[in-house]
């Protein structure tokens, strides 16, 4: 996999386009095709207010979106490891698999993520931890 910490680095710097929600960037390493644990950082987006809600008007070349562009710092020490989920074997009674992740993490046999050994790099919207998902 990618290597960024030996070329000095400490974090990702990325530049988005913000709407104020909540996303996860994930990293996958060995560690997700060995056990299914990928390494998560979440963090919050600002919006902006249209232009029309601040007395502007519908017409015209005015800004409607709520869309404004961010960049954010993702530090290697704030992503932390999360299980992929697995769906129950049967009805409450968790998997084999599911059991032996839960098992090493609570061992901490899984190490901190410090940029070594990057295979998947991806961004996530999770709807639930989003109020405009909601309504």
């Amino acid at each position: 996999g990618l290597d960024l910490r030996s070329g000095g680095f400490a974090g990702l710097i990325c530049r988005i386009c913000s709407n104020g929600g909540v996303y996860e960037a994930f990293v996958r390493t060995e560690a997700y095709e060995r056990l299914g644990v990928e390494y998560v950082c979440e963090f919050r987006t600002a919006s902006k207010t249209p232009s029309y809600m601040n007395g502007g008007s519908l017409d015209g070349e005015e800004n409607r979106s709520r869309g404004k562009f961010a960049t954010v710092r993702l530090d290697f020490s704030d992503f932390r490891p999360r299980m992929r989920h697995f769906p129950m074997q049967n009805e409450g009674v968790e998997s084999v698999d599911a059991r032996r992740m839960r098992q090493a993490l609570s061992k901490s046999d899984i190490p901190p993520f410090n940029g070594r050994d990057i295979r998947q790099f991806g961004f996530r919207y999770r709807g639930g931890n989003n109020a405009f998902s909601r309504n």
